[in-house]
């Protein structure tokens, strides 16, 4: 579990907006010329990436409404002096799985786009993002 906790870690370091001064697209490393070109992106590496990180984001979407709904109606239940515990319960069970699922989800796609990638460029993408930190 550890293991796999900083693997995560490290793909989210990979993900995160590392690069200053590329603007909105700073987040989509991928979309950005000076890093393509750098790490040496082919554009079927950049259509899988693109691709995957559209078909996740509209699931994490999903989940989000659902998620934010749900919490909605937590924070109602907990305001409601006469909500059973084992009502609250529940309900909280429920916003746990959801945040859970997005988790998931998010992995799955930083996994997906780490094994797009090279040896070599998730080097490089690691050594881009330590010289903008």
């Amino acid at each position: 579990m550890k293991k796999l906790v900083a693997v995560a870690f490290i793909m989210l370091f990979f993900t995160s907006n590392v690069f200053a001064g590329s603007g909105d697209d700073s987040f989509y490393w991928w979309r950005v010329p000076k890093i393509i070109e750098q790490v040496k992106l082919s554009s079927s590496q950049i259509d899988q990436i693109e691709n995957m990180f559209q078909s996740h984001s509209l699931q994490i979407n999903d989940i989000d409404k659902k998620l934010s709904q749900k919490e909605g109606e937590l924070k109602d239940m907990l305001n409601d002096p006469s909500a059973k515990n084992s009502e609250v319960k529940l309900l909280s069970k429920d916003v746990l799985k959801l945040k859970s699922e997005r988790k998931e989800l998010k992995l799955d796609m930083l996994f997906g786009i780490r094994d797009v990638l090279t040896v070599d460029q998730r080097k490089k993408l690691k050594q881009l993002k330590s010289k903008h930190k």
